[in-house]
């Protein structure tokens, strides 16, 4: 988790930092303008995961163009939708699936 500096996405490199978040009370943040994903600096490893793969799917909408649509409550909405229905739906059939 510490070791990762920066990931590849739509052929672009985004750089992870790690930061102080609290006072802004957030795990995470996307910056479309720095090609950035800022985590807050002291969470555990499970918590850097999810919020990884959360601000992930905030830069795909940006690569994608659909952050142009909306903004705000009904995209965080979206992201939720994600997170609480459709991975762990997709890890559950990944499973049964095997690693073939």
């Amino acid at each position: 988790v510490e070791g990762l500096k920066s990931i590849s996405m739509a052929g672009q490199t985004v750089a992870i930092v790690r930061k102080d978040l609290s006072e802004a009370g957030w795990w995470g943040y996307w910056d479309s303008e720095a090609l950035e994903i800022g985590i807050h600096h002291d969470v555990s490893p499970k918590r850097f995961k999810d919020t990884l793969r959360h601000e992930m799917e905030h830069a795909a909408k940006y690569f994608c163009g659909l952050d142009s649509l909306e903004n705000g409550p009904e995209e965080e909405a979206q992201i939720a939708c994600y997170s609480r229905i459709f991975w762990p739906s997709w890890e559950r059939v990944e499973r049964r699936l095997g690693n073939d």
